[in-house]
């Protein structure tokens, strides 16, 4: 665990993300990183309110994304209702 409940998948680091509004630079990362590092980022962004309603659309569909292409299907089910 890293400390703060994210449990890694295999022994890979976990690389931290300096968020940005730009999504270019979100996409970017979320497509070169580790299926831990982008965990870390999900969960940040939940805990940050990034997923939020209203928040900021353009990243919470690039979050959205990927984590369908990570095999969150439910979770993204429900980001979808609010």
């Amino acid at each position: 665990m890293d400390g703060l409940g994210i449990r890694k998948i295999d022994d890979e680091p976990i690389m931290e993300f300096d968020y940005s509004k730009n999504p270019d630079t979100l996409k970017s990362f979320l497509a070169q990183a580790n299926k831990n590092s982008r965990l870390m980022v999900y969960r940040n962004s939940y805990f940050a309110y990034i997923l939020s309603e209203g928040y900021d659309d353009e990243i919470k569909e690039i979050l959205t994304e990927f984590l369908q292409k990570d095999g969150y299907i439910n979770e993204v089910k429900r980001l979808k209702l609010y």
